[in-house]
């Protein structure tokens, strides 16, 4: 747990945030065909014995090393502008017994859309975009930054009844 009260996880999260039945996951991986590869490379590197050898190497080299593997993601959005991670969170919002509300990251598209039976929601990138999301029991808002929490508001969606 971090001084925020927040916990660290590699896996989805799924509960309530206020009256939203929430399902809030990075994004990386979900997708069939264009993560393979990836998903195929995060079985070694998550692997307790590269873990171990890369602690081996002097920081500085670490260092180069992760900031060279993530550089790319960290200069451009999805190649499918997004549209893969839609389509996995309306089939999360179209299950009978799926949440209301998927927040993905990942594809660093900002979006606030409707979808199945509830709202998918992506704030973008924080360093491309600035952009934000703000729940409350009635309405989600996707925001963007202005000094404030306020914000300049960009999308309302409102919390769909069954």
């Amino acid at each position: 747990m971090t001084a925020t009260g927040a916990t660290y996880t590699l896996e989805p999260w799924r509960d309530d945030i206020g009256a939203w039945p929430t399902l809030l996951v990075h994004g990386d991986g979900l997708r069939t065909r264009e993560d393979a590869p990836y998903r195929r490379l995060r079985t070694v590197l998550r692997h307790p014995l590269a873990i171990r050898a890369f602690r081996w190497l002097h920081p500085d080299l670490a260092t180069r090393i992760a900031l060279a593997s993530s550089d790319t993601s960290r200069h451009r959005r999805a190649g499918d502008e997004g549209r893969g991670l839609l389509a996995i969170a309306t089939a999360a919002l179209s299950a009978p017994d799926g949440p209301r509300l998927v927040i993905h990251g990942h594809s660093h598209v900002p979006t606030l859309q409707r979808a199945g039976r509830g709202w998918y929601a992506n704030a973008g990138a924080w360093y491309l975009d600035q952009q934000f999301l703000r729940i409350d029991d009635a309405t989600i808002t996707r925001a963007v930054w202005t000094g404030s929490g306020d914000g300049d508001v960009l999308d309302v969606g409102e919390r769909v009844n069954d």
